[in-house]
């Protein structure tokens, strides 16, 4: 009985001994598998039985120094979009700061070619001067962040159809203007890769998760890439 236990006692060991070389063994020869942020928008089969998926429309509006500022300006970034007025007496100083916090937290290097747009859904008030004092006094900083206006009728549209969140005139709503409390994430490509209640500090940290989770996707697929090509 206790030869048996001793046998049990030993291989117990063995096992524990071997464990770490066959995991190593199992995660070298396999595949690394992770999250994949999902793509917003319309889906359109085509031939070969790929997807094609939704891509925002290009956009040019003016930035708070007068500057062109859009999809050209903005082309190969990551960028984080949402929609405000400066004289909302509403949601818009809390996704203001949320956005700055953001700002803050992600400081680096890593995400230099991280961009945070904000458009504003009262253009006729919010020139670009209105724009810079705004952004002065919430120290965004204008390397990152931009703050935009340019044709209402543009504005809206390139909301409910580019970015699919509402944006209009409301006489009902709190300062006159109704939009969304969403930021949302686009990626290099143009896809749309999240919507965050920009509100909300949970929402805002899993932003921050899925824009890092989103630059890990990018290596991994850059290095199947060069594997493919060096086969």
């Amino acid at each position: 009985m206790i030869k048996n236990k001793n046998v049990i006692k030993f291989a117990g060991l063995g096992a524990i001994f071997l464990m770490p070389a066959f995991f190593l063994l199992f995660f070298e020869s396999g595949t690394h598998t992770f999250y994949n942020l999902p793509k917003y928008g319309p889906k359109t089969p085509i031939e070969n039985g790929d997807t094609l998926f939704y891509q925002i429309p290009e956009f040019s509006f003016t930035n708070q120094f007068g500057e062109t500022y859009g999809s050209e300006q903005l082309e190969n970034k990551i960028i984080v979009a949402n929609f405000i007025f400066t004289r909302c007496p509403s949601i818009c100083p809390d996704m203001t700061y949320k956005m700055l916090r953001l700002q803050w937290k992600l400081d680096d290097p890593a995400f230099e070619d991280l961009k945070f747009i904000s458009t504003s859904v009262d253009p006729e008030y919010d020139t670009p001067e209105v724009l810079e004092k705004f952004g002065r006094k919430n120290d965004a900083d204008f390397n990152r962040w931009n703050f935009l206006t340019g044709d209402r009728t543009e504005i809206y549209t390139f909301a409910a159809e580019g970015l699919f969140l509402a944006a209009s005139k409301d006489v009902l709503a709190p300062g006159g203007f109704l939009h969304s409390e969403k930021c949302v994430l686009i990626d290099r490509n143009g896809y749309i890769r999240g919507f965050y209640d920009g509100t909300d500090f949970e929402e805002i940290d899993r932003l921050e998760a899925d824009l890092k989770l989103l630059l890990k996707e990018e290596k991994v697929l850059a290095k199947e890439a060069e594997d493919n090509n060096n086969d």
